[in-house]
């Protein structure tokens, strides 16, 4: 006869169990352990060493199955050191087949799928907005050419979150307390910015500013869990900061895998804790048809950021365009002004932006005097190439509103001129 393993210590000699033995047990459980205990002391005592008919053992595999399923310690700890010591009885074999049938069911242990009727019948809580139809609870990337005012933009907005005023004159806040996390300005041009944004500010309540902070990986995220309690609202101005330095180990992941790697935690922790952390980042150099591709990198900052928002101001011009894209959040553009020092909303959309630039699209057919391609007026305009589409309907509007001339060679002029410019060389 082969020596029973002990169900006071789940083991035969090798096996580990005692401590998963010493659970509190259900009454199904202490069911479930006396029929154990019954099947073995039967087994050995009615066929000591003797192999048995695997039929009649398949008789007691609907039951087995069932404890492993829902004891699954109990299972592990009694019956399997037990089964697994009977090489010559046929429990070996049942014991691996009843594993074989349930491992991917216990691959699926906690997952348990939602039906939409259950779905249909949660009820949420209101979208946390800090400032309306900006700034939203999750994980934001705020992304800008250098030198053209996304960290400025960051602070006025950071500033009026603090003080519970409008941003930019025109959007609702929630007042909250602000920590912005300054890593590439000091405290003297924070000082001279704050004092443009509201010159009669001396003691702004709500924001608190830091100089250092550790990278990602190196207890970034720790210092975030620890400073969110406080501030609801995070700013890290930038992101090319915080990322972990170059190793080898980095460069043989994808820079997508990287990136999701390191940000899904964020933004986890933004949702968990129903605040809003905001990245600040470049843009490309290059323009790109789809406006969530000019963030600098992977797709994976946009990819893991619940919203972005995207500044863009040409040259030394005064009015910039917000663009906003999220989840949780309307697709908008918002036409924001440098006035007196702060940022003011002056309007929304594409009509504004439209009406501006075909404004300047006329300004340059006037001092040209030549007619001119649509490539022609992108270059001067600035204009990306892969923009190209959308510019083409945009002149087309203009002839369509007898505002610009077209010669019989497609070169565009202003209204009147198209007639006596035909060959003018371009």
């Amino acid at each position: 006869m082969h020596e029973r393993a002990d169900p006071e210590s789940g083991r035969n000699g090798s096996e580990p169990g005692e401590r998963h033995l010493r659970l509190v047990e259900s009454a199904a459980e202490a069911e479930a352990r006396q029929y154990l205990n019954w099947l073995m002391t039967q087994e050995e005592a009615q066929y000591p060493g003797e192999p048995r008919n695997y039929e009649l053992l398949e008789s007691e595999r609907p039951k087995l199955r069932e404890i492993h399923d829902d004891f699954p310690v109990l299972y592990d700890g009694l019956f399997a050191p037990w089964a697994r010591a009977q090489p010559f009885l046929g429990w070996p074999q049942l014991h691996a087949k009843i594993q074989a049938e349930a491992r991917p069911q216990r691959a699926l242990k906690g997952l348990e799928p939602q039906s939409a009727t259950e779905l249909l019948a949660k009820t949420f809580p209101p979208l946390r907005c800090f400032v309306d139809e900006i700034l939203a609870e999750g994980l934001t990337i705020l992304a800008g050419k250098p030198k053209k005012g996304k960290s400025y933009l960051a602070l006025d907005m950071s500033l009026a979150i603090a003080c519970g005023r409008e941003a930019f004159r025109k959007f609702r806040t929630e007042q909250a307390t602000v920590l912005y996390v300054a890593l590439e300005d000091g405290e003297r041009r924070l000082q001279r910015r704050l004092r443009q944004i509201q010159p009669n500010l001396a003691t702004p309540p709500n924001l608190d500013f830091l100089y250092d902070f550790p990278r990602l990986g190196e207890g970034a995220l720790e210092a975030l869990t620890g400073f969110i309690e406080q501030y609801p609202v995070i700013i890290l101005d930038t992101i090319g900061r915080l990322l972990p330095p170059q190793t080898p180990q980095r460069k043989s992941l994808s820079e997508y895998q990287e990136l999701t790697d390191v940000l899904g935690p964020i933004q986890k922790l933004a949702g968990k804790k129903r605040s809003a952390i905001v990245l600040i980042d470049h843009l490309r150099k290059a323009g790109a048809e789809d406006v969530g591709d000019m963030i600098m990198g992977s797709q994976g900052k946009f990819g893991s950021a619940d919203h972005a928002l995207i500044y863009t101001r040409k040259g030394q011009e005064k009015d910039g365009v917000l663009e906003v894209l999220g989840r949780d959040l309307d697709p908008e553009k918002f036409i924001l002004s440098l006035t007196e020092g702060h940022l003011e909303f002056l309007g929304k959309g594409e009509i504004y932006e439209l009406d501006s630039q075909q404004n300047r699209i006329l300004k340059i057919l006037e001092e040209d005097h030549r007619p001119l391609s649509v490539p022609d007026l992108m270059k001067a305009l600035e204009i990306p190439e892969a923009h190209y589409g959308r510019f083409r309907q945009v002149m087309q509007r203009l002839y369509n509103e007898d505002r610009v001339g077209r010669t019989k060679r497609g070169l565009f002029t202003l209204y009147g001129h198209d007639r006596y410019n035909d060959d003018v060389p371009f």
